[in-house]
């Protein structure tokens, strides 16, 4: 029998979202350290060509892979 959709997401999903977690708390570590706002890290970019923070964490949740809903 071929392994469910739950069987094929939730571990990758579970891996994306722990690896998620602990970037926030680095972030949150970052934030206390230099006393800038979250707005500021939220905005941030670590090169010119990459997505801001907020936007990279937004890509993490949502999933490309998912079946289309109508």
């Amino acid at each position: 029998m071929p392994p469910s959709m739950h069987q094929s997401y939730v571990p990758v999903f579970t891996r994306y979202l722990n690896q998620l977690s602990a970037l926030v708390q680095r972030a949150d570590a970052h934030i206390a350290i230099t006393g800038a706002g979250p707005a500021a890290l939220l905005e941030a970019r670590l090169a010119p060509d990459m997505a801001p923070f907020l936007s990279r964490c937004k890509s993490r949740t949502t999933s490309r892979c998912a079946p289309a809903r109508y």
